[in-house]
Order: structure tokens, then sequence, then C-alpha cells
């Protein structure tokens, strides 16, 4: 059981997003390369973590699906959108190919489908999506919208859900979201989209700026639940240890990493 009081977690969470704020907040005003190198590291920090956390059960099927993954950044730097598309095909192809020979004898179960597939989705194809959006943004504030607004929407949700309290979001994944939670990150990431879309100067109307900011949250605190619900299927209380308070890497970026997904398709 943890020891730590609520007062005292929350302390090393600020400390801890203090920390990282200042050096994060210059990296995505700066931009450019620099900006897409780092998101990167990023994508293969939180691999490597999800890696570790599937390769308990799964050992070689994770192994696996962790180097397929590794295709995808490949394709995108070779070849842009299209050499995206053909890594994600050749991905699904070998992936398939693989439980075809696995289950030739035996029918497929959970070891060999739901660990693959994870590791292939989530660290793959969703959480590519992050070097992809510093990549097509590096010059402009889009990146920085996006990131605050996700922000908004973990913190909206986080001090709504203590304020507010009242129904449980989704108990059997995340004991601690509320309803009441829920709509507060909503209306943040609301506020702060169209509130950051006219100060960052993205050349975003309004209304644009609100649709998207509600969809953006919206998606984030998805991918908040998909997080927990890999964390709940496999036994772990966080995917890393890194950062103090907030867990590992992908702890921290699995929201991020859904809300660019819609970003990437509405924009």
């Amino acid at each position: 059981m943890d020891s730590q009081s609520p007062q005292s977690d929350l302390a090393v969470r600020v400390r801890t997003a203090l920390m990282l704020g200042v050096p994060a907040l210059i990296l995505l005003l700066v931009g450019g390369k620099v900006l897409v190198c780092v998101a990167l590291l990023v994508y293969a920090a939180s691999n490597v973590e999800l890696y570790k956390v599937l390769h308990r059960e799964h050992g070689g099927r994770a192994l696996r699906a962790f180097a397929l993954s590794l295709l995808l950044p490949v394709g995108y730097l070779a070849d842009g959108d299209a050499g995206f598309q053909l890594a994600v095909g050749a991905c699904t192809l070998f992936a398939f190919i693989a439980v075809v020979l696995e289950t030739r004898t035996t029918p497929p179960t959970y070891e060999t489908l739901f660990g693959p597939a994870v590791g292939l989705l989530l660290g793959g194809v969703i959480g590519s999506t992050i070097y992809i959006v510093a990549d097509r943004a590096s010059y402009s504030h889009e990146v920085l919208w996006l990131v605050l607004c996700v922000v908004a929407s973990d913190v909206g949700a986080y001090f709504g859900g203590r304020h507010f309290g009242g129904s449980k979001l989704a108990i059997e994944l995340s004991p601690k979201k509320t309803v009441s939670g829920a709509i507060c990150g909503l209306a943040a990431c609301a506020a702060v989209g169209v509130l950051g879309a006219e100060l960052l100067a993205t050349g975003f109307g309004a209304w644009w700026a609100l649709y998207v900011s509600l969809i953006i949250g919206a998606c984030s605190q998805v991918g908040d639940l998909a997080g927990s619900l890999v964390k709940r299927v496999y036994g772990v209380k966080d995917f890393g240890s890194l950062l103090p308070g907030h867990g590992g890497v992908l702890d921290r970026v699995v929201a991020l990493m859904f809300a660019a997904q819609a970003y990437l398709i509405v924009r």
C-alpha cells in the first residue's frame, strides 16, 4: 500500500511537472528538427517501457511487436506519409503471418493476440503520431497548442474530480476518475484551446479551435483509460518510474498519443 498521502503525492507531481515544464516549453517554442529528435526519443522510451511490461507475459511475441513498431519511424523518415503507410502495411502483414503460423494447430488465444496487438497499435501506430505531428508542425505553434490542450484536459480532470467527486467514469479501469472530472477536463481543454489559438497566432478560427479542442480533450481521456486498461491487464501501477509522481514516459504521453492521432485526422 502506498504510504504517501494525497497531499504529498500531489506535491511530488507538481514538483516534477515544474522541473519538466520549463525545458519542455522552451523546446516547443524552438521547434524545428530539435523537437522532432526529442519526439523520436520520447517515442523510443515509451516503446521500451511498454515492451518491458508486455515481455513479462508474452516474451518473444512482445519483442516481435516492439521490433515491428520501430519500422514505423524509419518508414516515415525515409518517405514521409507514403513511407509510413507502407511501414504500417508491412507491419500488419508480418503480424498477421506470425499469428497464422502460431495458430496453425491451436486456436488463437489471448497470449497470441492481445499483447502483440497492444504493442503494435499502442506502441507503434498510435505512439508514432507524436513525432509525425512534431515534424509536420515543427516551425509553428501548433504542437505547443496541442500539448497545452492535453495538459489542460489532464489538470482540469484531476482537480475537477477531486473537488466535485460523484459518479465514477470507468471504475474497473481507473477507480479515481469521475464523470465530473471528465467534464471539467473537457471544459478546461476547450477554454485553453480557444484562448491559446488566439494568443499563439495559430490561425485557427474560434469555432474550429473549440471543435478540435473538444475532440482532443475527449481523445486524451480515452488515451488515459486505454493506458489504465493495459496496466490493469498486466498488473502494474505505472509503465515506468522515471518521472516521480507521474510514473514513466508512457504514463505521461499516452493521452498525448491519442490526442495527436485525433489531431492528425481532423487537421
